[in-house]
């Protein structure tokens, strides 16, 4: 499996594109990265009562990618 198929199996979409929606979420009024992360939790509630258990592993594990990122950014800051 070379990584571009890694991705959309973890994902269900490229970094690259979960990049682009972060930097879209930072823009003013739209809440920043934890809404974002709040905003997908909510999805992957719905998505697990309607049995999309596929999609609702995913979107967690882009939560996880998001929340790895304002780890690194806040470990970033404290130096």
């Amino acid at each position: 499996m070379n990584k571009i198929e890694q991705q959309l199996n973890m994902y269900g979409m490229l970094s690259s594109e979960i990049d682009d929606e972060m930097r879209d979420a930072n823009e003013p009024l739209m809440g920043g990265l934890p809404m974002m992360v709040m905003s997908i939790l909510s999805n992957v509630q719905e998505e697990i009562a309607i049995g999309y258990n596929e999609r609702a592993r995913q979107n967690i594990n882009i939560c996880k990618y998001i929340l790895s990122d304002m780890m690194k950014q806040e470990m970033n800051n404290d130096e």
